[in-house]
């Protein structure tokens, strides 16, 4: 085990998590060990994590699933809306018709309805989930590598919208770090080897 009172102070925190530091590094000066502290970015975690590909997969077959029941909907209501045609006005079979045209096109707006509410509470549940499993993930890391406390980087990348952006600065608790405490691309390769709990 290497000993951190004989590192030098310009070791950067991932270096000394690499030559294996524990919780706290010591100071030589006696005051109470100081905590040690990173930063990571979650969109970027999130964007390379294999549990957000799984469920993204999922999301697009469900919703290639509704399409298809969605299509086959709206070709019986153009069948319904040709043939009514074929009846005159005031009969009553074109009053039948006109019926049987009213329900299926109801029934394809309310299941358009019906699935757009489905949609957003599934895509809420997904982002709870993921959120979840990366957290779960970052605390597994953290508490392997001697980490206390992390943070949430928000990087302002230049390519977002401007008014995400400002979103983002109103959210954004660190103002600055260091480079050297940034762990999200550690954190990036950390879930391939790892697996949250069922």
């Amino acid at each position: 085990m290497i000993d951190l009172r004989k590192l030098p102070l310009a070791v950067s925190l991932p270096a000394a998590l690499l030559l294996g530091a524990t919780a706290f590094v010591a100071d030589p000066g006696g005051q109470d060990p100081i905590a040690q502290v990173a930063v990571v970015d979650i969109d970027t975690v999130l964007q390379s994590y294999a549990g957000a590909a799984a469920k993204q997969q999922d999301w697009k077959r469900m919703e290639s699933e509704f399409q298809q029941q969605m299509e086959g909907m709206r070709e019986e209501v153009e069948a319904a809306l040709g043939a009514r045609q074929g009846f005159d006005e005031g009969t009553e079979e074109r009053a039948r018709m006109n019926l049987e045209y009213e329900l299926k096109r109801l029934r394809y707006e309310e299941s358009l309805k019906i699935f757009e509410i489905a949609a957003n509470r599934r895509r809420l549940d997904i982002s709870l989930e993921l959120y979840s499993e990366i957290r779960e993930g970052i605390a597994q890391f953290a508490l392997q590598k001697g980490i206390d406390v992390v943070l949430r980087a928000r990087p302002d990348r230049a390519n977002t919208p401007k008014e995400i952006r400002a979103e983002s600065n109103q959210a954004r608790e660190v103002l600055y770090f260091a480079p050297n405490i940034d762990l999200t691309e550690a954190v990036v390769r950390f879930p391939k080897r790892w697996k949250p709990a069922d």
